[in-house]
C-alpha cells in the first residue's frame, strides 16, 4: 500500500475547506435581504409616522453626539478634540426610514 504524501493531504484537506466555504458564503447570500423593508412597507402610513421623528433635528443630534461620545471613549487623551469637532461637524441622512 502507497503512502499519501504530507503535501498532497494538505492539498486535499484545504480544497475541501475551500469548497465548504464557498457554499456557505453561497447559501447565506439569500439572507441579506431578509431584514430590508418591503416597497410595501416602506411606503405606508405606519412608516410615514415613524419617519418624521427619524428626520427630526434631534435625533441627527443624538447620533451625533453619541458618535463622537464613543469616539472619544477609544482615544481617552483627545476627548478636548473631539468635543472641538463635534461642534462644527454635521449629520446629513438622505432617506430615513
Amino acid at each position: 500500500m502507497r503512502r499519501v504524501s504530507p503535501t498532497v493531504a494538505a492539498a486535499v484537506v484545504i480544497g475541501v475547506i475551500v469548497v465548504v466555504l464557498v457554499a456557505v458564503m453561497l447559501n447565506r447570500r439569500g439572507a441579506v435581504e431578509e431584514d430590508k423593508l418591503s416597497d410595501q412597507q416602506a411606503g405606508s402610513k405606519t412608516s410615514a409616522a415613524g419617519k418624521t421623528s427619524c428626520a427630526s433635528q434631534a435625533t441627527y443630534d443624538r447620533i451625533k453626539s453619541e458618535l463622537f461620545h464613543q469616539a472619544a471613549q477609544v482615544r481617552k487623551n483627545d476627548t478636548s478634540a473631539f468635543d472641538r469637532l463635534a461642534a462644527y461637524a454635521s449629520v446629513r441622512v438622505e432617506r430615513p426610514l
